[in-house]
């Protein structure tokens, strides 16, 4: 009885060893696909004219956007996501668009921040088509925070400016996390910003709550 006890716990070890393998690796995969996806859209640039001269957008000023009867239709779709919309949102205010599921508020953030190319003369940033924008600078005037957006398994550090840290500037992003209050928590744990985010492939690494994590997100808007 006593052989078999053994051998019945090696077995039920080694299953939950195999198990906890398989999620290992598709956790990796996990985040392999996020950074592909990454990788795709800093690299897309819309069919445009390469000679075609393009605008820059200062980030130090202030900037005002407008919607003009913009409507958008999906692929091999036969309803539109956005029917006829205009807005006017003027420079420093705040607005909130609310609606029901399905409604086309992740389509306008897409469009807008030109993760899809919006019809011709619909979306201006102080009165120019944002189509006429340099993509790359325009894209660093947006910073976008989703819900249930995703962080990594790398460092905190890492986790804000997304790409490898081979000098970290440790005053920098201690300016960032009390900016969006994650300073406390980050900076009770033992190794601070090198800490990783999760325990995925280090014990000792930081569990985050769904609060905290959206926190760790808004830093990359202050970086």
């Amino acid at each position: 009885m006593g052989t078999f006890s053994a051998l019945t716990q090696s077995v039920f070890s080694f299953l939950s060893q195999m198990q906890q393998n398989s999620e290992i690796v598709s956790n990796m995969n996990k985040c392999s696909n996020y950074f592909r996806i990454i990788e795709e859209i800093d690299s897309y640039a819309p069919k445009k004219d390469p000679a075609e001269p393009k605008v820059f957008l200062d980030k130090t000023q202030p900037f005002g956007i407008e919607i003009k009867q913009l409507s958008f239709t999906y692929a091999n779709s036969k309803r539109k996501a956005l029917n006829n919309l205009s807005l006017k949102v003027k420079q420093g205010e705040k607005i909130a668009i609310v609606g029901e599921n399905g409604s086309g508020k992740s389509t306008l953030i897409h469009l807008l921040l030109r993760l899809y190319e919006p019809p011709d003369q619909t979306i201006f940033i102080n009165g120019i088509d944002s189509e006429n924008y340099h993509l790359e600078n325009f894209r660093t005037n947006f910073a976008v925070v989703l819900q249930n957006q995703e962080n990594y398994s790398l460092t905190v550090a890492e986790n804000i400016f997304l790409k490898k840290q081979e000098k970290t500037d440790e005053q920098r992003v201690k300016e960032v996390l009390k900016l969006s209050q994650l300073h406390q928590k980050i900076f009770s744990q033992k190794e601070g910003i090198a800490s990783m985010i999760t325990r995925r492939f280090a014990n000792h690494g930081v569990a985050l709550s769904g609060g905290e994590n959206q926190k760790l997100n808004l830093s990359r808007f202050f970086k």
